[in-house]
C-alpha cells in the first residue's frame, strides 16, 4: 500500500546513511549554477573497481554508462566550506525564501535559518555526493584518491546510489529538470521523490547482488548522528524523498515498467499527491488550478513578492504535523486537490496566503475540523467575534476562512494585523 506516515527519526548507522542520501540529492537541487573558477577537491578517473561498479548498474537500470565521470575524496574540515562556496546567489535567495515561508509557517523559529540549518548538517553528516555540472562523485575521507576495495558495505552501497544518479543525469539532464520545476515547491519535492526512490530501488538491487563482496571497512565516517540539530518536520521534507519515492518507484514499475518512472524524468510534471496516492499517476488525474490575486499594491508601501507557486499535499500535510498527531494530518490532507500559495515581505513584516480546493466540500470541512484541532494545539486565540483572525503562541498571525464550499484560505502573517489585512485584501472579512 501506498506510504502514508514518517517512520520514526532514524539513530546510528541508518541515520548516517539516510543523511548520505538526503544531502546527495539537495546538492543536486540547490547547486544548479557553480560558479566558474572555483577551486574544489582533486578528482580523478575512475579507478576499473569504480568502472565495474558504473557498468554493472548500467546494466541494471538500462541506461547507457556515464563517462568522463571523475570520483575524489573531501576532507570532513572542509565539507561545509566546499558546500558553501559552491551555492550560486541563487541558491541562497531560495534558501533565503524558504526561511521566509517556514518562519511564517512554524517549521523554523524566528533566529533559525535554513540556509544555516543546511550547512550545519551537511558538515556533520556528508558521506557522499554527485554534482552534475562537473560529473564529480566524491566521497568523505583522507587519503588521495578512493580505494574501492576497502570500503564497507555501507560505502559502497553509497558508490552505487550516486552513480545511479549520474546515470540519471547522463541521461535526463537532471539540473533542467530542477530548473524547469523552478521554484514550484511541490514540483520540486516530487521530482526529488522519484530521483531519490529511482536511486534507492537500484542501489539495493545492486547492493543484494554484491552482499558477499564487503571490503575491509575502513570507515569514512562514523555511526553517529549528525550533531546538527534539525527541527522535526525539516527532518520529515528530507526523509520524504527516500522513504516515499521508494516507494512509489516500486508502485509504479511493478505496474507500469521503468519506462512509467522515465516519464517524470523526461519531463512529466508531477505532485507529492501522486506520490503519496501512486494510483492517481496512472490514472489521468489532473491537480486543479487555484489562482491568488497579487497583493504587493495593497499591502502598502515597500511590500514586495517573494515567492510562490504550488504548496502541495505533502507540504499541506507537513504543516498540520506541527502541531497534530501524523494520522489525523494525513487523513485532513488526503482530499487535496490543488493549491496556490504567494509570500510578501516588506522589511521585518512578512505575509504568506495558501489557497487549497479539495476534492469536494466534504474533504474541505474535514481539512477545517483539522485546522481547528491545529489552532487548540498552538495556543491560538480568537480575534474580535465573528473574525476568522488568530492570535498564535509566539504572536503570529493566521486567518482560515473558505471562499468555497470546498476550498480552505490560510493566511499566515508576523502579527496578526498583518495577516488580517491581507485577509481583507483577499475578500475575507
Amino acid at each position: 500500500m501506498p506510504f502514508r506516515i514518517a517512520a520514526p527519526p532514524p539513530t546510528g548507522q541508518e541515520r548516517t546513511r539516510l543523511a548520505s542520501f538526503i544531502v546527495a540529492m539537495c546538492l543536486v537541487i540547490l547547486l544548479p549554477a557553480c560558479r566558474e573558477g572555483d577551486s574544489g577537491p582533486a578528482t580523478y578517473p575512475l579507478s576499473p573497481e569504480l568502472q565495474a561498479v558504473m557498468a554493472g548498474l548500467s546494466e541494471q537500470r538500462g541506461l547507457p554508462a556515464a563517462t568522463n565521470i571523475r570520483a575524489g575524496l573531501v576532507r570532513r574540515d572542509d565539507v561545509r566550506g566546499v558546500v558553501g562556496d559552491a551555492l550560486s546567489d541563487s541558491d541562497r535567495e531560495a534558501f533565503a525564501h524558504l526561511t521566509s515561508l517556514y518562519r511564517l509557517l512554524g517549521h523554523l523559529g524566528p533566529g533559525e535559518d535554513y540556509e544555516d540549518l543546511y550547512l550545519d548538517f551537511v558538515a556533520d553528516a556528508l558521506v557522499g555526493l554527485y554534482l552534475p555540472l562537473t560529473d564529480e562523485f566524491l566521497v568523505v575521507g583522507d587519503g588521495e584518491s578512493i580505494d574501492f576495495p576497502a570500503l564497507s558495505a555501507l560505502q559502497r552501497s553509497i558508490v552505487a546510489h550516486e552513480f545511479v544518479h549520474a546515470l540519471q543525469d547522463s541521461a535526463f539532464d537532471v539540473p533542467k529538470l530542477f530548473e524547469a520545476a523552478g521554484d514550484e515547491l511541490d514540483w520540486t519535492l516530487a521530482l526529488t521523490a522519484v530521483i531519490e526512490g529511482d536511486a534507492v530501488l537500484h542501489e539495493g538491487l545492486w547492493t543484494r547482488g554484491h552482499a558477499q563482496q564487503v571490503g575491509a571497512g575502513r570507515a569514512w565516517l562514523g555511526a553517529q548522528a549528525p550533531r546538527a540539530a534539525v527541527p522535526p518536520s525539516v527532518e520529515r521534507e528530507w526523509r520524504f524523498p527516500y522513504e516515499a519515492g521508494t516507494e512509489w518507484v516500486s508502485v509504479v514499475r511493478a505496474s507500469g515498467g521503468q519506462q512509467a518512472v522515465d516519464t517524470v524524468l523526461r519531463g512529466r510534471r508531477i505532485t507529492t499527491a501522486e506520490i503519496l496516492h501512486p494510483e492517481l499517476f496512472a490514472s489521468g488525474w489532473k491537480r486543479a488550478d487555484v489562482a491568488l490575486p497579487d497583493l504587493a499594491h495593497g499591502l502598502g508601501s515597500g511590500w514586495k513578492h517573494e515567492s510562490g507557486g504550488s504548496f502541495g499535499e505533502f507540504n499541506l500535510r507537513n504543516l498540520l504535523q506541527l502541531h497534530l498527531p501524523g494520522l489525523v494530518s494525513v487523513t485532513a490532507c488526503a482530499g487535496w486537490a490543488g493549491d496556490r500559495y504567494d509570500v510578501y515581505r516588506s522589511g521585518s513584516e512578512s505575509v504568506a496566503a495558501i489557497r487549497v480546493a479539495f476534492s469536494s466540500a466534504g474533504e474541505s470541512a474535514e481539512f477545517v475540523a483539522a485546522i481547528d484541532q491545529w489552532l487548540d494545539a498552538a495556543g491560538g486565540v480568537r480575534g474580535a467575534a465573528g473574525q476568522p483572525l488568530y492570535s498564535l503562541r509566539d504572536g503570529r498571525g493566521l486567518a482560515v476562512t473558505s471562499p468555497a464550499a470546498n476550498e480552505v484560505l490560510l493566511v499566515f502573517g508576523t502579527t496578526p494585523s498583518t495577516a488580517g489585512k491581507a485577509l481583507q485584501l483577499l475578500g475575507g472579512s
